[in-house]
């Protein structure tokens, strides 16, 4: 699995620079942090993994199957307020970022298993994988 993450320049030169330090490559080095993280979270996800990818598909289809009910005469504004009431009682956390900061991407290739850990430990934490992990990284530096 690809999980893309959007972190601020300054991040991502700070975790280049640790990673020489360490004569590792930036990537190498981000999926090294990561994997002793999940190792020592695995209380909060290891009953949980093997059901998780099932998980995901039940909520995409109960997520098509709330936007089917929607008709077109329904206000935008209750439309919206299912959307969210939905994505909160499903732990589906959508990522917001400042639009005033500029982010560049950094792309990990992780195992299954360990994507699965880390969106079950951001969903503990009630944040996206993807903001979990940039956070976990911004405060590891």
């Amino acid at each position: 699995m690809k999980l893309k993450l959007k972190i601020t320049k300054h991040l991502k030169r700070q975790l280049k620079i640790n990673a020489s330090k360490m004569d590792q490559e930036r990537t190498n080095y981000v999926l090294e942090l990561l994997k002793q993280h999940i190792t020592d979270n695995s209380s909060v996800w290891t009953s949980k993994v093997e059901t998780y990818p099932q998980l995901l598909i039940d909520r995409k289809e109960g997520l098509e199957v709330l936007k089917a009910s929607f008709t077109e005469d329904m206000p935008i504004e209750e439309q919206r307020a299912q959307l969210k009431e939905y994505y909160v009682t499903h732990h589906m956390y959508v990522n917001y970022y400042n639009k005033n900061k500029k982010y560049e991407n950094l792309i990990l290739t992780l195992e299954d298993n360990d994507y699965y850990a880390l969106c079950l430990i951001g969903e503990s934490k009630q944040e996206s994988v993807e903001k979990y992990v940039a956070d976990f990284l911004t405060h590891k530096q």
